[in-house]
């Protein structure tokens, strides 16, 4: 009986634009959770997460539906775009204008 297993991570890091310190410390609660609702809506498990000033890393694995490379790779463009979306408008409509 041939068994197989599947352990797909991903060390992702997203930085603010031109890496300005916008990520403050009222922010950054919010925004690892929205973070980590995305991620767990869409199947996957955030192993680590974290933010600085100008960005955020996060280590997180994929789920077992996607083991292929061909999957994952549609996984993650679909994971990171709508990421990048929510977070670009939720951070827009949080932060005030700053220069």
């Amino acid at each position: 009986m041939s068994h197989s297993y599947s352990n797909m991570l991903s060390h992702v890091i997203f930085s603010t634009r031109d890496r300005k310190p916008l990520i403050d410390a009222e922010m950054k609660p919010r925004l690892l959770g929205y973070m980590n609702g995305i991620v767990d809506e869409s199947g996957g498990k955030v192993l680590s997460l974290n933010a600085m000033a100008d960005h955020l890393q996060m280590l997180w694995e994929a789920p077992c539906s996607h083991g292929s490379r061909h999957g994952l790779q549609i996984f993650c463009r679909s994971a990171a775009g709508r990421l990048f979306h929510s977070v670009s408008h939720w951070a827009t409509d949080l932060l005030p204008l700053r220069s």
